[in-house]
Formats: C-alpha cells, structure tokens, sequence
C-alpha cells in the first residue's frame, strides 16, 4: 500500500474487539533495519454494535495512530499493532502519494473498457511499477461512521468484485489474471481515468526531471450517482436552489458509504469525474455565487470534503486545503433518455461559473476538459448491423458480444447498403460533401469493429454517455496536477478568455497569459471542419439556460404544447444591465414556469435559442472560421461572413456544438462519420502549444467589446492596433 508522504502525517487506523479497553501500539520499521519506531494508537468505543453475541465476546474500539511523516520512498516498510489480544501487520508500505477518484461511471470505467489497454498491460508488466492501486474486492459500505464502517455488503458486477480487498502494485496486478474479471487481468478492473492519471503523472514528473514518488489510487466512483448523493451531512447543500430533485437527490448516501471510510487516510488530492446525472432537463447548472443549482452543490461538496478531512486530523494536504481535481464534462454527457438541453451551463457550473479552476471560491482546485474526446462510433452502428467478424480476435474480445451482435454477413450487408442508401440516393452526395464508395459492409466496418473487439462499448443505447478515450482524459488531468501540486512550469489550463474587441472585419480573442505560463496559443484547423467559434446577431435568441412552460391560460399542457421561454434574468438585455459578480441566476427566486421547466419526462423539442435543437425559422447561433493566431496569447475571428452585422455574443463549444446535421469538431462532413468513420479526438481547433484544449466560454458583445457572465471576468483591454491584412483594409 501507499501512505501520504511528508508534510501529511499518516495515520493507520482499525477495530479492535476486547473485553476492556486496551493500549495499541504500532511499529513501523523499513526494510533491513532491525528496530523503528512506536507509537501509541488513540482508542475509543465504537458506536458499531458488539457484533458476535456470544459471552465473553467484548466490544469493539477504534483505534487510529499517526505515525511520523515521512518523505517519499519505494523502500517497503511493515507495519505492525499489537494489542493485548490481537496483533495485526501491514507489509511492503511505501510513502508516497495517495489519490483518492470518485464520481461516476465515466471514473468508475475499468481499463479493460478503455482503448489502448493491451499496451499498457504489456508495458506495465515489463517492469517494477511504483503505481500501486487498492482493488477493494467488490466490497461497499452500508454504515458510516467519521473513520470506520461497522458492516460490509458486497455488490456482483461492481468493479474488482470477488477476493478481499488489497493494495497491489500494478505490475503484478497486470501479470495475475482475476477469477472475478472473467480470467482477465486484475488491473483491468482498475478505474482507467484514474490509473491513467498516475500513469501520466509519473511520466511527466520524469520529463521535468523530478523523480516520481510512488502513487496509491483509490476509488470509490459509483455509476449513474448524482452530485447530492456525495455531500457529507452539514455542508450546506439545502441553500443550494434549483438543483436536481427526485430520486437521485442522494441525502449523502454514498458519501456515508464509500466516502468517510476513507477521511482518516491522509490524501495528495481528489479526482472528481461526475455531472452526467445532473445534466438532466429538472436541473439548472447555476454557480458558486448565486447559490443555484449544480455550481452550488459542487462547491459544498468541495468545502463539505475539506471540513471532513480537517475534522479527522489527517495532517497536511488532507485538511482544508485538500486539492480537488476536476473532469469537465464530454460532449455526449447529456445524452440518454433523460438528457438535459444546456451541457455547456454544466460545464461552466463545473467551475463554479468562473470559466476555470482554481477560483476565488474554490482555491487549489484543478480542471481538465474532455468536449473534444468523443466516443469515435457512438451507437455502435456496425454492431448493430452484425457486421463485426470475429475471426482472428483472441476469444476474450468476442465474448464480450451479445447474440443479437454475432456476425451475420448477409444481414449486415443488408443493413449497411440501406444505410448508404439512406444518405447517398444515386449521386454519393450528402451534408455538402462526395463521399468515397463504401464496400461491402464488413469491410466498411472493420476499422469500427476492431475498436469494439478492443474495447466494449459500454451501455450502446446511452450513445457516447462513455467515450472510450480515457487516456487522454486521465493525461490532462496529470498535466494540470503537475502544474498545481508539484510546481511544474508547463501551462496550468488551456487558453481561457480574458478579453476580445472587434477590430473592423476581426474579432479578437485574448486569452489568460498566467494561466498558459509561457505556452503560446495555437491554431489546429481542419479543412472543411464545423468551427466551435460561434456568434450571436440576434439578442432576442440569448438565452444563459432556456427553460419550458405550459402555454398561458392553458387548461392541459401536453408534450407538444410546451414553449421555450428565457426568464428575463437570463436573458441578454437583463446580463446587459447587471454588475457585480452574480450572474442572472441569483434573480431566479419565483422565475415563472421554473417548476413546470424542471418535469423530467418531455422530448426534447426545436429550440429558438439554439442550432443544436432548432429545426426552422432564422439560424441564431453561427460557426465562424478561426483564422490566425496574431500574437502568443491571442487569434483572430474573420467576421467578413457577417456582412457587417455587429455580432451580440460570442462562444467557444459552449454545450453541443451542432449546425443542421453536423455536430462536433471532428465534423468535415463525411456522411460516414461516427458509423464507419471514426470521430477522431482532439479535433477542437484552439489548443495551448503544449495540447491542452481551450476554456469553453460565452460572452456578451457590447461597443466591440465582451463581457463575460459574471462570476467570470474577461474584460482585459484590447489596444486598438490594426489586426487586419491590408488588402482588407
């Protein structure tokens, strides 16, 4: 196992059953040396109950000692407590850093889910890893107290399900093949943004030219939980209004189950990963200032995780300034049956309104997006059409298929030609683009089908709910921790705004110098690709979250009778006239129609405020071409397609990015795109020189000039140079 490394004091902890209470002490000794240290453990009654029944049985007692901090180390040290009645040891300890992952399915996915896992077994394998995971053998807890459980239930089909709990270091989790996990290797039950994350982590530390400290990973994610569900008792989250309702609102369970097991283990950070349950049409995503909705009740989950962690006297970085890393929401986390409309008011909510982490509300904080790391094939189309040949796949990757996914040549040809059918008719010509002829359907779909035998597709009928490009996600997340917690000089976030001006037929955007800490801002364009730079010309379709009514003076509201409204605190002309910090949503208090809005069962209908769900009637927002990138922290947005209308606003993949039938920034307009041609990730053309993709934003345009939505600020002055080529001039 792995124990938080100096400054944090690390403790041990446990239950002790004894007729009487009775002293523990623990010894630590590193490997070779004859004698260590010893403390003396605190010990206090349990509120479990005695448990065995049986005469002469005792009670049970907590005991928990701090032992010394102690700098990082892969020396292994055992560590041993005696008790008058029992003696108990820890083998092959190293000190190090601990991170705890949680949230939900997305961080909760197994390796085994995730592209590239072959590899990484294969390299992991190779060689001594200092990674050691804690595979928690499928156990849960069903009652919490501040440090210990009293009972355990276990759950079939969790991850790691099967076996005890154990810390193993990753190589020899990558080399024993787990009875529970289908004969596969353990590490594959590992959650993949998680071990990815260490992964990355060390090999960055490396380039730097630190050495790594040993890494312990646990994680306690739980599919499909909602934010609420996570909130310690007293963190405030009654204030938070306009949240989600219903039955995931949580009450704390999961906190109380899977969470204070864990507050007396001394932590580096947390790693946060959820938001796709509350993306859901009953919930706004609000902010941290107004007190509304997700922005809110991610913030007293942060302060309420501090206080928990202060509380128990960890030590260190796991009291109240316990860092929390968070995962920006992907571009299909709204998707499902119930998905919300405003995936880009999430994402801002993800950062407290405040366009990025850390902020003035949530400080330590880190932040690292994934809108441009999509499912490649969402749907699984070829799947579906029983396209996908096993033949010359190893048995593991084919038994993963479902009977009604087994390959049926003349069912998929059928299947694939009235699809080709469906988009080409006679001349091979769809969405404004030639498509290459399409061969039969096994061979159109192999590349489709190589990635499903690689990596199952989770849960197909959610869509891209779970991308399959984790790695990526768990790079980012590494790269903004190198940043924050070890002092690295490489950018801490991608681009984000701090200022833009329209200069003649330009906009230009500028963005936050401090925060790229000497990268520059870079241009990755695709030809053809639908560009996430969009404007606003006209005022009357903004809307900061669109909400739906019954019509006035209605005596029934079906479905189809429902309209789209902004409430006026939303709306432009309202953010116009505010100052100070607080957006609209602090206006909200009796906005009419709000409750009708939060009903959870309407389809999503056309939207007048916005492409992604308009069917009709005057386009609102329009994709512009980014066309240069005119200095190191700022580029240029040919407005010539506006013929000098003045644009209202301005967004960078604020929520779906979609113009008629095309979504996404991978999107050339292939009409096979998604079904046998893959989606490819990090399309998104705005990037820091080191990769990282830009801050999504949206901001108003007034005099030339833009204004974000307060919390965030980005009113940086733009001096009035000439950003334009002479022969537009």
């Amino acid at each position: 196992m792995v124990l938080q490394q100096a400054p944090s004091t690390a403790s041990v902890y446990g239950l002790l059953r004894a007729s009487s209470p009775a002293a523990v002490l623990v010894t630590v000794t590193a490997a070779g040396e004859t004698a260590g240290y010893t403390v003396a453990a605190n010990v206090t009654p349990s509120a479990c109950a005695a448990g065995c029944g049986e005469a002469g049985c005792g009670r049970l007692y907590h005991w928990r000692a701090f032992l010394r901090p102690t700098p990082a180390n892969a020396t292994a040290h055992v560590v041993t407590a005696r008790a008058a009645e029992a003696t108990a040891r820890l083998t092959d300890v190293s000190f190090g850093d601990v991170f705890l992952c949680a949230g939900q399915s997305n961080m909760e996915m197994g390796l085994g889910a995730a592209f590239g896992h072959a590899a990484l077994l294969q390299r992991t394998a190779e060689r001594p890893s200092r990674i050691r995971v804690l595979f928690d053998g499928g156990y849960h807890r069903t009652a919490g107290a501040q440090e210990h459980t009293c009972a355990w239930r276990r759950e079939p089909g969790r991850p790691g399900y099967g076996g005890e709990a154990r810390w193993l270091p990753a190589h020899l989790a990558a080399l024993e093949n787990s009875s529970a996990g289908g004969g596969q290797p353990t590490l594959l039950s590992a959650s993949a943004v998680c071990y990815h994350f260490a992964d990355a982590l060390s090999r960055q530390l490396r380039r730097d030219g630190a050495e790594p400290p040993p890494i312990g990973l646990i994680s306690v994610a739980y599919g499909g939980s909602a934010v609420a569900q996570w909130l310690p008792p007293g963190s405030g989250e009654p204030q938070c209004r306009y949240a989600l309702g219903g039955e995931l609102a949580g009450g704390g369970s999961l906190f109380a189950s899977n969470v204070a097991p864990h507050v007396a283990t001394a932590l580096k950070s947390v790693l946060w990963y959820q938001g796709e349950s509350d993306c859901r049409k009953q919930a706004l995503g609000g902010d941290a200032v107004s007190g509304v909705g997700y922005g809110c009740r991610l913030t007293a989950l942060v302060r309420g995780w501090r206080s928990a962690w202060a509380a128990a006297a960890g030590g260190g970085a796991g009291g109240a300034g316990l860092p929390f890393g968070v995962v920006g929401l992907g571009s299909e986390a709204c998707n499902g049956p119930d998905g919300g409309w405003e995936l880009g008011g999430l994402r801002s909510a993800q950062a407290g309104g405040f366009g990025t982490l850390p902020s003035p509300l949530l400080p330590n904080t880190f932040l690292a997006h994934t809108y441009d790391l999509p499912e490649p094939y969402p749907g699984a189309a070829c799947l579906r059409w029983r396209c996908c040949d096993p033949a010359g796949q190893p048995p593991r990757a084919t038994a993963a298929l479902a009977a009604k996914e087994r390959f049926d040549e003349r069912a998929c040809n059928d299947s694939h030609a009235a699809w080709v059918n469906s988009w080409a008719g006679g001349g091979g010509v769809s969405r404004g683009r030639a498509a290459a002829p399409e061969a039969g359907g096994a061979a159109a779909c192999r590349a489709a089908c190589d990635s499903f035998f690689e990596a199952p597709p989770i849960a197909t009928v959610l869509g891209g709910l779970h991308p399959r490009a984790k790695r990526q996600v768990g790079e980012r997340l590494a790269a903004a921790a190198a940043a924050h917690l070890y002092g690295g000089k490489r950018a801490a976030a991608g681009p984000t705004l701090s200022g833009c001006a329209v200069r003649g037929r330009r906009l230009v955007l500028r963005f936050n110098s401090s925060l790229l800490r000497g990268e520059r801002v870079a241009l990755r364009l695709r030809p053809g690709a639908l560009s996430p730079l969009q404007v606003l010309l006209n005022a009357s379709q903004f809307c900061l979250h669109p909400l739906m009514r019954c019509p006035a003076g209605a005596a029934s509201c079906p479905a189809a009778s429902r309209e789209w409204y902004c409430p006026d605190p939303l709306s432009h002309g309202a953010l116009q006239r505010r100052r100070g910090a607080s957006s609209g949503f602090g206006a909200l208090a009796g906005a009419p129609g709000l409750a009708m809005a939060r009903s959870s069962n309407w389809p999503r209908p056309a939207s007048p405020f916005d492409p992604a769900h308009q069917a009709g009637g005057p386009a609102s927002w329009l994709s512009l071409p980014l066309t240069s990138a005119i200095s190191a922290h700022e580029v240029a947005v040919d407005l010539t397609p506006l013929r000098g209308a003045p644009p209202v606003a301005v967004r960078y993949h604020w929520g779906d990015l979609a113009e008629g039938d095309r979504r996404g920034c991978c999107d050339d307009g292939d009409p096979r795109l998604r079904v046998t041609v893959p989606c490819e990730p990090a399309a998104c053309p705005l990037v820091a020189s080191g990769g990282l993709p830009a801050s999504p934003f949206l901001a108003l345009l007034s005099a030339g000039r833009c204004r974000c939505i307060p919390p965030q600020v980005c009113d940086e002055a733009i001096d009035g140079r000439d950003f334009l080529p002479r022969t537009l001039v």
